[in-house]
């Protein structure tokens, strides 16, 4: 039999590790998924608000998005922890709080797990939940996300959780979808900034191949152009866009403040999609 002290270690090890795995969880990333989905909800108008079995499956939707991005966080923590070292050393892997091997583990659970709750929602959010899974394995554990396209995989996977929102409310808006696409498609390039003392060398993307500096110029000029482009869809709101767009890259630019600027776009996003769907 194990003794007392023995049980009591696992038990702080196996608290250590729990507590490793939910600061591992990225909450800024998650509430702008989250946000989408409400907008692709609310693009179907606001009469299903007050129907109860359409709320539930919201929140199915919601509960099956939380599993996907908190897996797809511990995946990405295992397969970048090399990397993290460098770039990211106040992660728990980095500091030697949780074993590596338990973060590939739940990462696979949770992402595995995540389409269940979109089962008790309709077959096609969980056909969309089934790609997304499968997005997720392709970014981290096959490392397509250290391609030159990884923004792609960012853009895909929003404009894909915008569709769940819709097909809730029973209204699917592809066209806001394709322009949610082209718009993360050319701004989300900025997170490979963060990362690029530890991938420069290994990795290519427009830092690590033009020079951190010169990057930072292409990405001023991604980010304007991310954010512009939905005055194709929302002419009325061109001078705000082009302001807009111009504040937001001259604040990355200078500032290269990540989460600031995932915010700021989201608010863009929500101004933008209020004018779109009033009448």
């Amino acid at each position: 039999m194990r003794s007392v002290e023995e049980v009591k270690i696992k038990k702080n090890k196996n608290m250590q590790t729990f507590k490793a795995l939910i600061y591992s969880f990225r909450f800024p990333q998650f509430f702008f998924f989250i946000s989408v989905l409400m907008m692709g909800f609310f693009s179907g108008g606001t009469k299903q608000i007050h129907s109860i079995p359409i709320i539930l499956k919201l929140i199915f939707c919601a509960v099956s998005i939380f599993f996907l991005w908190w897996g797809n966080s511990l995946l990405n923590d295992f397969y970048d922890l090399e990397i993290d070292k460098i770039t990211n050393r106040s992660r728990p892997l980095v500091r030697g709080l949780a074993r590596p091997e338990d973060f590939k583990k739940f990462g696979f659970l949770f992402l595995f797990l995540s389409p269940i709750p979109t089962l008790f929602v309709d077959f096609w959010v969980f056909l969309i939940s089934l790609l997304c899974v499968v997005l997720s394995i392709l970014y981290s554990p096959l490392r397509w996300g250290k391609s030159p396209f990884s923004s792609l995989f960012i853009a895909c996977g929003s404009s894909l959780v915008f569709l769940q929102g819709g097909l809730i409310s029973g209204k699917t808006d592809f066209i806001f979808s394709l322009f949610l696409f082209l718009s993360l498609s050319l701004a989300a390039t900025s997170k490979d900034l963060k990362d690029y003392e530890g991938e420069k060398g290994k990795v290519l993307n427009i830092f690590t191949f033009f020079g951190r500096e010169k990057g930072k110029v292409i990405n001023f000029f991604l980010n304007f152009l991310g954010i512009f482009v939905w005055v194709f869809l929302v002419p009325k709101l061109f001078w705000f866009l082009v302001f807009s767009s111009l504040i937001l890259s001259l604040f990355f630019f200078f500032t290269e403040k990540l989460k600031a600027l995932l915010f700021s776009y989201l608010l863009v996003l929500s101004f933008v999609f209020f004018f779109y769907i009033k009448p």
